[in-house]
């Protein structure tokens, strides 16, 4: 459907012969099953990750104590 800041998103569509019965639990068996396809084939999701990088350092009789 899109890319996120750390995903490709997509959206699972399926067709349920009773969905009076609950939604939900087919839901919730597709994605442990997705889950359990990732881990089995080492597809790992990503995390929010940033890197700061400091480009100057004040000197050390200015810098403010934390």
């Amino acid at each position: 459907m899109s890319y996120g800041d750390y995903a490709l998103e997509h959206e699972i569509l399926a067709w349920i012969s009773d969905p009076e019965s609950g939604v939900g639990n087919v839901r919730s068996d597709v994605l442990n099953r997705l889950w359990w396809l990732f881990k089995d084939h080492d597809i790992t999701l990503p995390y929010p990750q940033r890197d700061v990088h400091i480009r100057t350092r004040p000197p050390e009789d200015t810098a403010p104590l934390l």
